[in-house]
């Protein structure tokens, strides 16, 4: 499994990218708070690989753009959230997951 390094200033980027498209889906409220659609529609954007440190921002991102649109939150609330997501994401270490056994070396698949 090859692995990726971001240079901060990429990965800042990314994120503001990620939180930007959740800000989106939040003022079209087409989806209507559903959080997988939000979730496949994050992790489908083309500047987001299979592995790499930003599924730690994309699952909490769409369980929060989802339930900030159930709860008819304002947009600041929501980019409050997202923002403290990131914080919290960040501190995560990409190979993570790999590290405390949570997927297969080769594959990167889970074993749950």
């Amino acid at each position: 499994m090859a692995s990726q390094l971001y240079f901060a200033e990429e990965k800042d980027a990314i994120y503001h990218k990620l939180m930007d498209r959740c800000i989106e889906l939040f003022r079209n409220n087409e989806l209507k708070g559903d959080a997988i659609q939000v979730l496949i529609l994050l992790m489908d954007e083309d500047y987001i690989s299979m592995h790499n440190p930003f599924h730690h921002f994309i699952v909490p991102a769409s369980l929060l753009t989802a339930t900030c649109m159930v709860r008819e939150s304002t947009e600041d609330e929501l980019k409050t959230m997202l923002h403290k997501a990131y914080a919290r994401a960040d501190y995560i270490q990409g190979g993570f997951a790999l590290i405390m056994g949570l997927v297969e070396p080769e594959s990167g698949q889970a074993y749950i």
